[in-house]
């Protein structure tokens, strides 16, 4: 029996998964016919091309017309214009250049230039925000995609399943999907699922699967249903589009339900499984199957197109280890989507899967995306590493043990690990006793310190709003990160601040009271999907404040970053860290060089539009995207519903890509960029628009709009806009 694995989206573009290279190796290697396909990553390569975004163009500009036929607009319609307007400023730049841009990731002259990683970001960003518009009110980013359909909910799920004008994977998943399967011709599709934005894709290519083919075992697994077995009622309603349901590790699991299908098909004798019996109830096999990490081949990427991923050199997922060493974080369930414990695979597998995986990805750049590699493990994996003589580099996430001292890190180093991350959780030695981190700041502050004598870089994780949390302990969290000694001013240095969820299979989910925490009923319609539980709290800060702290403790720390403006998400970051080692150029502004342009220097500029500029006229006034104070125009504004839009007018709008900022401007500004074509300085184009509008104030005016211009980065000196 053949099976197809597929990974669909959403999730990231710049590495591949490591679910369906184990499953795929693990079935080859006995014998089993198996292919995989990374939906994900070709569902990027389908809306990130020149003859998509062509035809979202042309349809979003379409809607958007209709729009400006109107008089007035409805509160919705307002809505929709707002979306339209701030897709379609950006829209020719991403259309032209998208092609461009994917093959530059892969140029390291391109990759490695600041300027030029970012402006191959703004096209991709411009290019999901015209793919968001499209859908409208879906939205597609890099990190999530979202809709009016909650994935909680197994009703709004399968609403979504079927509404082809806001669901954006129908039409991929017919093109580039659906007839793949349908020509491999399987008898399983396994579908793998780590996130819930993949949830609404899942099951969108699953129902189109169930009604192509009908006889097809469907199949899930992944993390996400791992974490429902506190109730697995809940998820019986997603046994009428699919078969079962594979939790914890899925790799003899998978085997045996390929063997049961070819003999007799007994669903109850697969290990791991979740399936819906003739009586309709959810059945639940066990005792749950856990793998001899020893006995399972390396995983194998054959048949993900590795050339598609945002990154110039691919960041090999691998595990060296299963299973968390310390599982005991209150807040925690990752260490529960394995059974047995912790189990470390031998050193000598390790170094063989090392060597070939790096021949068969052409890279030598890897995340052990162990849920935490211990002190021992640090020491075991760097040392044979040297022994090898072989280069790599490598990163992964650790904890901040008293073992790990200087001498070690610096050996790290050596061996090629270029970033550690932490999870931090908290500055503040109560709320990290009560989380059961297990750890002292003391000792945190010396690690950190001494990974940057040892020249590798530092992510950490902290938490807001963990039960009993005060906002004074949040702001201790704070002023612990920016008291580390040089530690926001180090390469590579990332952070990330996330509200405190609780998940319903926690410790503190299963013990509340001693939390101080109380739990909300679940709602039957709309949480059978979701692990994380509503709740009070009986001191500390209140759930609903959670998202206002996150951001103001987010923002303090950014003020101290030195190197923000390089890349933060992992794969790239580490690439940086491998390229430039733990010397960071200083990062190029071409707008900085004219904010102190003095009157006379602004007088004899000679100013022409700058690249990635643009300026549109709209019939109806929008708001800023970016919150700034909005310049009002001359006409007057007339209320519609509780947005301010103006009835009538001509409008224009400059648009400037490398900063994705957007601003009104009035008739005098788009007068005085029409005569800024590089053949006449600032003062001959004052007073031109001064003998064109003849004022007191005509002169001094467009002075200072061209000096705006130019510091905003709308205008630039000609002869240094890209040839």
């Amino acid at each position: 029996m053949k099976t197809y694995l597929v990974f669909p989206p959403h999730w990231t573009a710049t590495e591949p998964y490591l679910s369906c290279p184990t499953l795929t190796a693990f079935l080859r290697a006995h014998d089993r016919d198996v292919v995989q396909q990374d939906a994900n990553i070709e569902f990027y390569r389908y809306v990130l091309s020149e003859d998509f975004l062509t035809r979202a163009r042309d349809e979003v500009q379409e809607r958007f017309d209709r729009l400006e036929a109107k008089e007035t607009l409805t509160l919705d319609e307002q809505d929709r214009y707002q979306v339209y307007t701030q897709a379609l400023l950006p829209a020719d730049n991403a259309v032209a250049n998208v092609e461009q841009s994917l093959a530059d990731y892969k140029n390291p002259e391109k990759f490695y230039d600041l300027n030029e990683y970012y402006r191959m970001g703004r096209v991709h960003f411009a290019a999901l925000k015209l793919l968001s518009a499209l859908y409208h009110p879906s939205t597609f980013t890099f990190s999530e995609a979202t809709s009016r359909y909650r994935f909680g909910s197994s009703l709004e799920v399968f609403h979504a399943v079927e509404d082809r004008n806001e669901n954006m994977y129908i039409d991929f998943f017919e093109a580039h999907v659906l007839p793949k399967i349908e020509a491999y011709g399987p008898g399983i599709l396994g579908l793998s699922i780590s996130s819930p934005h993949q949830i609404i894709p899942a099951f969108t290519l699953a129902t189109m699967v169930r009604r192509k083919l009908p006889d097809v075992h469907i199949v899930v697994g992944g993390g996400y249903y791992t974490r429902m077995l506190v109730s697995p009622d809940r998820l019986a309603a997603l046994f009428d589009v699919i078969d079962s349901i594979v939790v914890y590790e899925g790799e003899t699991a998978l085997l045996r339900l390929v063997e049961e299908l070819e003999g007799e098909g007994r669903l109850d004798r697969v290990p791991n499984l979740l399936w819906r019996d003739d009586d309709g109830a959810v059945r639940v096999n066990k005792p749950f199957h856990h793998e001899r990490v020893d006995d399972l081949p390396a995983p194998t990427f054959d048949g993900f197109p590795l050339d598609l991923y945002l990154s110039q050199k691919l960041v090999i997922p691998y595990l060296t280890s299963r299973g968390c060493y310390w599982g005991k974080c209150a807040f925690c369930t990752s260490f529960e989507t394995y059974k047995g414990g912790y189990r470390q695979r031998s050193i000598d597998l390790v170094m063989k899967d090392l060597e070939q995986l790096s021949r068969e990805c052409g890279s030598n750049v890897f995340f052990f995306v162990d849920q935490a590699t211990s002190p021992a493990s640090l020491r075991r994996i760097s040392g044979a590493l040297l022994d090898s003589g072989a280069e790599y580099f490598w990163q992964t996430e650790a904890r901040f043990e008293r073992k790990l001292d200087l001498a070690l890190l610096e050996q790290m180093h050596r061996s090629g690990c270029r970033k550690l991350l932490f999870g931090l959780e908290s500055g503040h030695q109560r709320v990290l006793d009560l989380m059961e981190k297990g750890n002292r700041l003391e000792d945190t502050r010396r690690i950190l310190e001494d990974c940057q004598r040892a020249k590798i870089g530092i992510h950490v994780f902290l938490i807001c709003g963990f039960p009993t949390e005060t906002e004074e302990e949040a702001d201790a969290s704070v002023e612990f990160v920016l008291g580390v000694d040089g530690l926001t001013a180090s390469p590579g240095f990332t952070y990330h601040v996330h509200t405190f969820g609780l998940e319903t299979d926690s410790r503190v989910g299963m013990n509340p009271e001693r939390y101080g925490v109380t739990l909300h009923p679940m709602e039957e319609e709309l949480d059978q999907f979701l692990h994380y539980h509503g709740y009070e709290v009986a001191q500390g800060m209140a759930p609903e404040m959670h998202e206002r702290k996150l951001a103001e403790m987010q923002g303090r720390i950014l003020q101290h970053v030195v190197f923000k403006d390089y890349p933060v998400h992992g794969p790239h970051n580490l690439l940086y860290l491998v390229h430039y080692g733990w010397k960071y150029p200083e990062p190029q502004d071409n707008v900085a060089q004219w904010k102190d342009l003095s009157y006379e220097n602004l007088l004899a500029f000679v100013p022409v539009l700058a690249d990635e500029v643009t300026v549109k006229e709209f019939k109806f006034f929008v708001p800023e995207e970016d919150g700034a104070p909005t310049q009002r125009p001359e006409q007057p504004i007339k209320l519609i519903g509780d947005r301010k839009l103006i009835q009538v007018g001509g409008h224009s709008y400059c648009y400037i890509g490398r900063t994705e900022r957007s601003w009104l401007i009035s008739q005098r500004g788009r007068a005085l960029l029409d005569l800024c074509d590089g053949n006449r300085t600032v003062e001959q184009i004052c007073l031109r628009y001064e003998q064109q509008h003849p004022s007191k104030m005509a002169f001094l005016q467009a002075t200072n709009d061209m000096r705006v211009f130019i510091q905003r980065g709308a205008l630039t000196k000609a002869g240094n806009q890209a040839s």
